[in-house]
């Protein structure tokens, strides 16, 4: 359980220092070598960890600065990792306190810090929930009434929303097997910006901008569109052109390029910018989840 645990916690480290994004994880698994052999409980285990660290980073915050205030930004991953053990985890808090302060001699932390200030949060009662205190200020001032709602709903685990071939997008039942076929994995909320530009046009040849792992460009392409996809990241079309192939579908091309930049590719009649940098989409899923499901009676 030692050598597990702190090799889990070094995947954390890597998962958080990426800037705090749950997408971090799946993607640092897919592409670092070294992590490959992370599946099944231990992996759900790593992952519920980060995902825990990401959603609940204010509470979190809240509990060590009851005894420490400052630090550096390896020692505060330390002992957001250290806390999210200890009070959302079954694992033993000796376990959790000894794995992170072996962590932190590896990673040039001050284990003096940590271990004392996570000794001092395993004897202290836990403080109360608080879920405002996971969400940005100027996001609680614009959700009024939605707020409860909201709080509620990002605490939870994400259910898998899928579109089709027949340009419909539905959320799979829970315990419902992924359709494959004629279908991807796509948020509901992701799915909106094609749909809104099949409806209020007939342009013909489109560029999808950021349009890497590919829902958008299916969308456009299943509706019989030209599509040229163009995304920086080589890496994530090669996910685009696996669903393209999957699905019998084809794009006139998809392009490793910034799109600032793609004048080379010639004149579109319409242009598709869904940047992804602004996570307003999972908003908008929480805010507005789809009706339907999709799944066994």
């Amino acid at each position: 359980m030692r050598v597990l645990l702190l090799f889990l916690l070094l995947l954390l480290w890597k998962v958080v220092a990426l800037g705090g994004r749950e997408a971090a994880f799946d993607s640092l698994v897919a592409r670092r070598s070294q992590f490959a052999e992370v599946e099944g409980r231990e992996r759900a285990l790593a992952k519920m960890l980060s995902t825990t660290v990401l959603r609940r980073q204010g509470e979190i915050d809240a509990e060590i600065e009851r005894f420490y205030v400052g630090g550096s930004r390896r020692t505060r991953t330390l002992l957001r990792l250290g806390v999210a053990q200890l009070r959302y985890t079954g694992i033993a808090p000796h376990a959790a306190v000894h794995e992170t302060v072996e962590l932190a001699k590896r990673k040039g932390a001050s284990s003096r810090v940590v271990n004392a200030v996570l000794r001092k949060i395993a004897r202290a009662a836990p403080l109360p929930a608080n879920p405002r205190l996971n969400a940005s200020p100027w996001l609680l001032r614009h959700l009024e009434e939605e707020e409860d709602r909201f709080l509620k709903a990002v605490m939870e685990e994400p259910r898998l929303d899928v579109s089709g071939l027949d340009g419909e997008t539905a959320r799979l039942k829970e315990g419902s097997p992924f359709p494959g076929g004629d279908a991807w994995a796509q948020d509901a909320a992701a799915a909106v910006a094609a749909r809104v530009l099949l409806e209020s046009t007939e342009s013909r040849r489109v560029l999808d901008a950021c349009a890497a792992p590919g829902g958008k460009a299916l969308q456009l392409a299943a509706a019989g569109r030209d599509v040229v996809a163009v995304d920086v990241s080589e890496r994530r079309l090669r996910r685009l052109r696996e669903n393209f192939s999957r699905l019998g579908l084809e794009a006139e091309d998809v392009v490793s390029a910034d799109a600032s930049d793609a004048g080379f590719l010639g004149l579109f009649d319409a242009i598709l910018l869904d940047a992804p940098c602004t996570g307003m989409p999972r908003l908008l899923h929480v805010l507005r989840p789809p009706r339907r499901d999709r799944g066994p009676n």
